[in-house]
């Protein structure tokens, strides 16, 4: 096949599927759902500083440390692959 021809991307399955209003109705539904079991979650201004103080911060730093500019010729190891 000639630069590709014939190809086509992997058809979506199962929730992916459905048409995005289809898919935030159910999400509403189970949302609603937990709220009244009382499983829910509810962020509040300290649930969220501490997300971003602990994993948000870490994060940031380790793709900070990814993103760095290797010189021109540079070749990575199989552990900074992985």
């Amino acid at each position: 096949m000639p630069d590709g021809e014939g190809l086509e991307p992997p058809k979506k399955r199962g929730f992916a599927a459905l048409p995005l209003e289809e898919r935030r109705r159910i999400a509403r539904k189970g949302s609603k759902a937990a709220q009244q079991k009382g499983t829910g979650h509810r962020w509040t201004s300290e649930t969220a500083q501490e997300a971003a103080g602990s994993a948000g911060a870490s994060r940031l730093r380790t793709n900070r440390n990814r993103s760095s500019k290797k010189p021109a010729g540079y070749k990575a190891t199989k552990k900074e692959i992985q």
